[in-house]
């Protein structure tokens, strides 16, 4: 049971980690006019950042093509730890 609480925890970790990294390249496409969003929901979308930040901090959270390939790699494989299939659990595209 305590090795499924640290895999959870983990995945939840990068999960983090994976959705700020994406927030911030929406925030980069709203800015240049590629993409639009729900004033409501951003509004929500930053809120949530800003706990992230103050969670892991802000410097931690920027990651390199190559570190969020790393994570992407992890929260596979642990997925696949958990029991889902590599097809529906794996973030490769």
């Amino acid at each position: 049971m305590r090795k499924q609480k640290e895999i959870n925890k983990a995945y939840s970790e990068f999960w983090d980690r994976v959705w700020y990294v994406r927030h911030k390249v929406m925030l980069e496409h709203i800015a240049d006019g590629t993409e639009t969003c729900d004033p409501k929901v951003l509004k929500m979308a930053k809120k949530a950042a800003k706990k992230k930040e103050k969670i892991y901090g802000k410097k931690s959270l920027r990651l390199t093509d190559f570190e969020y390939g790393l994570v992407s790699g992890r929260m596979s494989a642990l997925a696949w730890l958990d029991g889902v299939d590599w097809e529906e659990g794996s973030l490769d595209t």
